[in-house]
């Protein structure tokens, strides 16, 4: 997710798919996704991906939090200096409390974002309704300190960040997205 200097939220890469079902005729396609493997851009992964274990849509979610991160507070949760250091907090680290980088954050905001980057995928919110049910209510919170940066990028990202919700929802009701 980009924004670009008018201001303008774009989705530039909607990640990695596999199919719910097998493939059917042709014996040779494989799925993109599969366990013991580690695909993806490293510092949106989940704590399972990093690991090499089977995703499901809690892996999304993770990595929904990790935008949300971004987007809420300037930069990234894990930031290790290579590859492997940020794998490595990825699965084992908590990265900075949202709260205590962007103080303008509503606390609802904050607690959401914290609930999907739980390193246990069981903690996380299930499904990406209740996700912007409390994303929905939380921004509408008021928050102890307002700065007019952290304000303009949370209402600039706020529409994108709906659209990839409700087109994770409506996808996985249709059955084409696991």
């Amino acid at each position: 997710i980009m924004v670009t200097d008018a201001g303008i939220v774009k989705v530039l890469d909607f990640g990695l798919a596999k199919t719910s079902t097998p493939p059917v005729g042709d014996i040779t396609q494989t799925a993109l996704t599969m366990a013991g493997t580690v695909q993806g851009t490293p510092a949106y992964m989940s704590p399972e991906q990093v690991k090499g274990e089977i995703e499901d849509w809690r892996s999304d979610i993770f990595s929904f939090g990790v935008i949300l991160y971004e987007l809420s507070c300037g930069r990234r949760p894990f930031t290790g200096a290579t590859l492997r250091a940020t794998m490595s907090q990825i699965a084992h680290e908590e990265p900075p409390d949202p709260a205590s980088c962007n103080p303008a954050l509503p606390p609802k905001v904050a607690a959401l974002i914290v609930k999907c980057l739980r390193k246990e995928r069981e903690g996380r919110p299930q499904s990406m309704v209740d996700v912007a049910a409390a994303l929905t209510e939380g921004a509408h919170a008021p928050a102890t300190k307002r700065s007019r940066f952290s304000r303009r990028v949370f209402l600039l990202a706020a529409p994108a960040g709906a659209a990839a919700i409700w087109g994770g929802v409506w996808l996985s009701r249709t059955g084409r997205m696991s």
